[in-house]
């Protein structure tokens, strides 16, 4: 028998739904980031002004189901780890494209062999995850061809340097088109695309 709604949710803490994503995906307080959370105390920084620490991100049920998965994380890995992969299959509509951390950002060395093993357990299924952890990620060992983890640049207006897929905020590179088309990916899949190094978003 598969799992029921009410057993996956309660062991990934429930999959977010982006109204400008293209499939679900998953987040944790923006408070909980590592680096983030230097950054926020850096002018000039993209997470200075962090868009997941206002607006709907504060609405109360919002902000409880973000402590609620990062919760779930930590109590039970392996039963984090079935739960995702069984959560992501059992969409209505087959998931084709997934991201990591609309607010927030990986924990450790643990969350990410994590989100790799399920990366790699869905291998028809494109993971996109940005991220502050530099030097965590780079550490990583080989990545699955479908997870396309996405350095951020630590500064408005600055790209990183070329050799690892990253985005940065009002840098150089692939423009993002969203904010042209009701904020929304639209049929963009730019994020996703291991093929695209930089991607360059509208400050927001």
């Amino acid at each position: 028998m598969s799992p029921t709604w009410n057993t996956l949710n309660a062991a990934t803490g429930g999959l977010s739904a982006p109204g400008k994503m293209p499939g679900p995906a998953w987040s944790i307080p923006a408070e909980s980031c590592g680096i983030g959370s230097l950054l926020r105390k850096v002018a000039g920084s993209p997470c200075s002004s962090c868009y997941a620490l206002k607006g709907r991100y504060y609405y109360p049920n919002v902000k409880a189901a973000l402590v609620r998965r990062l919760a779930v994380w930590k109590a039970d890995r392996a039963q984090w780890r079935e739960a995702m992969v069984a959560s992501i299959l059992k969409q209505k509509h087959k998931v084709t494209h997934f991201r990591w951390f609309d607010s927030g950002d990986i924990q450790g060395p643990e969350m990410l062999a994590d989100i790799i093993r399920i990366a790699r357990a869905l291998p028809d299924v494109s993971f996109w995850l940005p991220s502050q952890e530099h030097a965590l990620v780079r550490r990583a060992s080989k990545l699955p061809p479908n997870l396309i983890i996405r350095l951020s640049s630590p500064k408005v207006g600055k790209a990183l340097a070329p050799g690892f897929p990253s985005s940065s905020v009002e840098g150089e590179g692939f423009k993002c088109p969203a904010s042209t088309q009701d904020n929304k990916c639209g049929d963009c899949r730019a994020c996703w695309n291991p093929k695209i190094e930089r991607i360059s978003y509208v400050k927001h």
